[in-house]
């Protein structure tokens, strides 16, 4: 059956292990056999993001007021570092809703991250870290200036392989790929694979010309098939200006409802082409409205510069903001000039700009005396619901409390904790009272050793909430 292409935003919902495919012999890109002294300035400046948030996993199965098990979640991500004090560019996806962004530097340092600031419907966020010392940054260029043809170098976090580098050329410019009212992204065959959103689009000066956000793919769990899309430079300017002044973009607003001039409107209205935006309706008490601006006018130039489409039209007023503009609009036959003043957005629509805010504070930990977990012993009836081998032993995860220690560590119903510090448990009794004696030995962990869907990992819970869990693969 042939898969339906997918447009996906590119970054890793999860850490997993990737699949791999032999290459055919011979296979070589080769397309920059000279970038190697560009690619090892470049590196410095690009971090590795991960965030970590808590999502729901379904319904427990005790008593009803423990709610939904959750569990701790891992992101990745990539960004770059555009100011020596630690002021990092990244997409705006790659972090929402965590409780918890690390940013890892070229040189493996691991530094906590604050939101400076970020925009709801443009794909963008700025974050700062404190590294105690000037850190290596990269220059944002001139994304005006490229040309579809130009080489490109994409660097990032793929499948949270950090400081991968790919290369390609700039496949086309202006695409629309209906993620916001001012789409006009780069279009780039570099590969741009699950964690590279947030990461630096290079041209061959070093300089960034686009933000990668988004990978076109042939499904869900698809990866690179050439069709990568990057935020240009130039929007990424602005934004980030007004993120790193005001915590938010503060972007222009007419008041204006605009469609497409198609060839069957622009015969009727005159027009010689289908071009420029057409007025559906004006918002009364806009900087449009008392007659400035008027439902089927169509504007045809924004500053002498020739509009045309809605989009081009509604990125103009973006980026325009408290600006006196001027407007050359087709009105009944004949050409019309209109000064106008752009406003911001009004109150009642900072949605646009702003959007919910971001989850950026972990979940109150329930404290109890088993962490918030729920055993029972591997029995026939346990083995049969959960589907487990007949050698496996220990003691089954049956439900996790919501927001509880084990949770937020990452155990999830239906693991089977086979030892508790490195002494082998088989009844939840085993469990509480090896909890109990650490607890009396002022101990701040128990260390388990946990068996998952297809995995094995050791786990660091903590006795007394104080202390953040992680857990470790046995990689």
């Amino acid at each position: 059956m042939r898969k339906a292409n997918t447009l996906i935003l590119a970054f890793a919902v999860s850490v997993a292990a990737a699949g791999f495919t032999v290459l055919a012999p011979g296979f070589s890109r080769g397309i920059f056999p000279d970038a190697a002294d560009l690619v090892a300035t470049l590196l410095p400046g690009v971090v590795n993001l991960t965030a970590k948030g808590v999502v729901p996993e379904g319904e427990t199965q005790v008593a009803q007021s423990s709610g939904r098990s959750t569990r701790t979640e891992e992101s990745l991500g990539s960004g770059f570092i555009i100011d020596p004090q630690g002021y990092i560019v990244t997409n705006r996806h790659v972090i929402e809703g965590a409780y918890e962004i690390i940013v890892t530097l070229q040189d493996k340092t691991m530094l906590k991250a604050d939101v400076v600031g970020y925009c709801h419907v443009v794909d963008l966020a700025v974050l700062k870290v404190n590294a105690m010392k000037p850190l290596p940054t990269v220059k944002l260029g001139d994304s005006d200036k490229v040309r579809a043809g130009d080489p490109v170098l994409a660097i990032g976090n793929p499948l949270g392989y950090g400081g991968s580098v790919s290369a390609g050329i700039v496949s086309a410019l202006m695409r629309d790929i209906h993620l916001s009212p001012v789409d006009e992204f780069i279009q780039t065959d570099a590969a741009i694979n699950h964690g590279n959103s947030g990461g630096p689009l290079f041209n061959m000066n070093g300089e960034v010309v686009g933000v990668n956000t988004a990978l076109q793919t042939l499904g869900p769990e698809g990866g690179s098939i050439g069709i990568g899309f990057a935020l240009p430079a130039t929007d990424v300017k602005f934004l980030v200006g007004q993120l790193r002044e005001y915590g938010r973009p503060h972007l222009g607003w007419l008041g204006l409802r605009l469609q497409t001039v198609t060839e069957e409107i622009a015969e009727s209205l005159k027009l010689d082409q289908p071009e420029g935006a057409l007025i559906v309706e004006v918002d009364r008490l806009s900087p449009a409205s008392g007659g400035r601006l008027q439902a089927g006018d169509v504007v045809l130039e924004f500053n002498d510069r020739p509009i045309t489409d809605t989009r081009m039209l509604s990125r103009a007023i973006s980026w325009a903001v408290h600006q006196s503009v001027v407007l050359s609009v087709w009105r009944e036959g004949k050409i019309v000039t209109v000064p106008v003043e752009i406003a911001e957005w009004p109150e009642e629509a900072k949605w646009w700009t702003a959007g919910t805010p971001m989850t950026m504070r972990p979940p109150a930990p329930i404290v109890s005396s088993d962490l918030g977990l729920h055993l029972g012993p591997v029995n026939a009836t346990l083995r049969a619901d959960y589907a487990l081998a007949p050698e496996e032993n220990g003691v089954v995860v049956t439900s996790v409390d919501m927001n509880s220690l084990a949770a937020a560590g990452g155990v999830r119903q239906g693991d089977i904790i086979e030892e508790l510090q490195r002494d082998m448990v088989l009844t939840s009794a085993d469990v509480q009272s090896k909890l109990d004696r650490l607890r009396q030995e002022k101990q701040h962990y128990a260390l388990a050793l946990i068996r998952g869907k297809n995995r094995l990992r050791w786990v660091a819970l903590p006795l007394d909430g104080t202390v953040p869990i992680d857990g470790i693969d046995d990689k």
